[in-house]
């Protein structure tokens, strides 16, 4: 195994995990609605789902670029 099948290897996996942590991120993201929608009574539960809600779009923010700039990388290094 030489350091390109490292390379391909380890860019496997990461396209293996993207879709998963964007599916745990998008899931928090409707977790935070539904908190949102039930705590209309309630100012603390409310911030605490706006809260959810805003960690949940930075992390898809986060996963789609970190995607992006794996496709950029393996895109411009020849013979991957």
């Amino acid at each position: 195994m030489d350091l390109t099948d490292l390379i391909v290897l380890v860019t496997e996996l990461i396209w293996i995990t993207i879709p998963i942590a964007f599916a745990f991120a998008l899931l928090g993201f409707f977790w935070g609605i539904v908190q949102l929608m039930g705590a209309l009574d309630n100012a603390d539960k409310r911030a605490d789902a706006r809260q959810m809600l805003l960690w949940s779009v930075i992390a898809l923010f986060v996963i789609a670029s970190l995607a992006g700039i794996i496709e950029l990388l393996v895109s411009s290094v020849p013979g991957l």
